[in-house]
């Protein structure tokens, strides 16, 4: 569209991305949302360890958790007080140095950080520890590029039967969409115009991609469209006087979710809300999570039970699950980064996402159940919107590490020797020096 030429691919992309157009609605207020059990049972956790290590004053374990629940809620002077107390009495405690270099990481000291994990791995022979410093650092699977060129390729996606991902690209001068093959090359076009159409979509059946066309070259605003696989033809699904994005489509292909600012068009300085649109009726779209706050990236879960979705609070973008209707609404990532981009795997146990938790834009993995989350990449660049494939093997995304946005993937199914690490870690230790 033309507004984010004029502002730049990458700024304008962004935007898109986190939603922070600040356009969108007044509407309903939703009932709180409810905090994960994570962080309603920490004081309990914090209390049992803390009457272990009254009992014993020797007890590492419990030291170490007291750390770790520390370092959780960002007290990483009194977590490093505990991880210290450790190590000063078994300098080679590797559970102790893993914590210490992640703590560290956290503060944003990578120098101390990897030092740590060096003697860590160094010692740790049988690469124990491998995944777990890979997670921390961004360095675990190895990454392939699958797009080159003078241009810019975005928004990447599989197909459920995985044998085609279909993207966004400008490679012809305004935004159209293409489709290739998941090794990379045999890049074919699937709709190519004078407008620009965005972020692709497949639905769970595999028999449509959704995406964004503007209403016109001068305008910003969008309307929502679809495009049969099999006959090439497109159809309308969402329009209207407004502005319309991210669509998701539901599970079971009866909805169709979407971002949007049509409760408050004329305001610019309005909130974006998430609508669902019936897709075997005529009705308007109904406003399902409309809080006073930014919406963005509805995500249906596979199983059809909900959806995730980011919303922004206190310059935050946090990570949320509802019902299709958009009630019983739950708060899953409450750490102090933003989620960008959610994305869920086929079994809907984790999330990949795109975050600027390291003051960059890089991916991470989240383990929904456990919390647990893992760096996925490392790079002085922008990685972004970030997709599995429907076997879970492999995650696309898009990074401007090469100069323009092209597609990458990462096979989940390898992951770096302990060799390989250590190489890296000293590699950016003599660089940070």
């Amino acid at each position: 569209m033309k507004h984010l030429r004029e502002i730049g691919f990458l700024s304008g992309l962004i935007v898109i991305l986190f939603s922070l157009f600040w356009i969108g609605c007044a509407g309903t207020r939703q009932k709180s949302a409810t905090p994960p059990a994570s962080q309603r049972l920490s004081g309990k956790e914090e209390s049992n360890l803390l009457k272990r290590l009254e009992k014993n004053p020797n007890d590492d374990a419990a030291r170490l958790g007291l750390a770790a629940l520390a370092a959780q809620k960002s007290h990483f002077k009194q977590a490093l007080g505990y991880v210290d107390s450790v190590l000063s009495k078994k300098p080679n405690n590797n559970p102790a140095l893993f914590l210490k270099g992640k703590i560290l990481c956290e503060m944003g000291q990578e120098k101390e950080a990897c030092r740590q994990f060096i003697q860590l791995l160094e010692t740790d022979t049988k690469g124990r520890f491998v995944s777990s410093v890979g997670g921390v650092v961004g360095i675990l699977h190895p990454i392939t590029e699958l797009t080159q060129g003078n241009f810019d390729d975005a928004q990447p996606r599989f197909l459920p039967s995985g044998e085609k991902i279909v993207f966004q690209s400008n490679r012809k001068g305004s935004w159209d969409l293409f489709e290739m093959n998941p090794a990379g090359g045999e890049v074919k076009p699937l709709l190519v115009d004078s407008l620009d159409q965005e972020n692709p979509v497949p639905d769970f059946q595999g028999a449509w991609i959704y995406f964004t066309q503007n209403q016109g070259r001068e305008t910003k605003y969008r309307d929502i469209f679809r495009l049969n696989l099999k006959s090439g033809a497109r159809e309308p699904v969402v329009t209207g006087l407004s502005d319309d994005w991210y669509p998701a489509p539901g599970t079971k292909g009866e909805w169709l979710f979407f971002v949007s600012n049509r409760l408050s068009p004329q305001n610019k300085d309005s909130l974006t809300a998430i609508f669902r649109q019936k897709l075997s009726a005529q009705e308007p779209p109904q406003a399902i999570l409309s809080e006073n706050a930014p919406y963005a990236a509805p995500c249906a879960l596979p199983d059809g039970s909900g959806l995730l979705f980011t919303r922004q609070e206190n310059g935050v973008w946090h990570l949320y699950r509802a019902t299709t209707s958009g009630k019983k609404i739950r708060l899953l990532g409450n750490e102090p980064f933003n989620y960008g981009n959610p994305s869920v795997s086929p079994d809907g146990k984790q999330v990949v996402f795109f975050s600027n938790r390291n003051k960059n834009y890089d991916l991470f993995l989240k383990e929904l159940s456990m919390g647990t989350v893992v760096r996925l990449t490392r790079r002085k660049s922008f990685d972004l919107a970030p997709a599995f494939s429907p076997d879970a093997s492999t995650i696309v995304f898009q990074s401007n590490r090469s100069g323009h946005h092209h597609i990458y993937k990462i096979d989940l199914r390898k992951t770096v020797s302990r060799g390989e690490l250590l190489d890296q870690l000293r590699r950016i230790t003599r660089n940070l020096e």
